[in-house]
C-alpha cells in the first residue's frame, strides 16, 4: 500500500484548540488530490507539498529558537531588575539602612574588592549621583571609558555583595 498523504495538527503551536489547524502534506498535484479527495477543500486549512512542509518546519524551528532567545533575555533582565530593586528597597527607611551594622559591613567588604579608580567612579555615580558625562569631564576621559569602568565595578560589587 502506498502512502499518499500525511496530516499534521499544528494548532498547539498557535495556542488554539486541538485540530483547529490541520495541514495536509502530499506529493500528488493539488488538482489531482482534490479530485481524489474532494473533502480536502472544505476540511483542511492548507495543503502542502513535501518540500513546502520541510520549508515550513525549518522556518518554524528558526522562529522558535529566536523566541526562546528573547524569552531568556527577558528572564535575565527581570532577574537583574529584581536584584536591583531588592538591593534598594529591602528595608523600609534610609535611616534603618544607615544604622544597620551588618549591611554596612557587607557594603564595605564589597567595596574593598574594587580597585581604587573604579571604586571612586562607582561611588561618584551611585552615592554622589554624578552622571557618566560629569565624571568623564572631571577626569578628562571618554564617557564610554567611565561607563565601562562603572558597569564593571557594579558587577563586581553586586557579585561580592551577595
Amino acid at each position: 500500500m502506498k502512502k499518499i498523504c500525511e496530516i499534521y495538527d499544528i494548532s498547539k503551536e498557535y495556542k488554539m484548540a486541538d485540530n483547529s489547524i490541520l495541514i495536509f502534506v502530499s506529493n500528488i498535484e493539488k488538482d489531482k488530490l482534490f479530485s481524489i479527495l474532494p473533502e480536502l477543500k472544505t476540511n483542511f486549512n492548507k495543503v502542502f507539498s513535501t518540500d513546502e512542509w520541510q520549508q515550513y518546519l525549518e522556518i518554524n524551528k528558526l522562529y522558535n529558537r529566536n523566541e526562546s532567545k528573547h524569552k531568556m533575555r527577558e528572564i535575565r533582565q527581570s532577574k537583574k531588575i529584581e536584584s536591583d530593586t531588592l538591593m534598594r528597597y529591602e528595608t523600609d527607611s534610609i535611616a534603618e539602612i544607615l544604622n544597620n551594622a551588618e549591611l554596612k559591613s557587607k557594603i564595605e567588604m564589597a567595596l574593598s574588592t574594587l580597585s581604587p579608580l573604579p571604586k571612586r567612579r562607582f561611588l561618584k555615580h551611585y552615592s554622589e549621583h554624578l552622571t557618566y558625562r560629569e565624571i568623564a569631564e572631571e577626569e578628562g576621559k571618554a564617557v564610554s571609558t567611565i561607563y565601562e569602568s562603572i558597569t564593571t565595578a557594579r558587577k563586581k560589587f553586586l557579585k561580592n555583595f551577595e
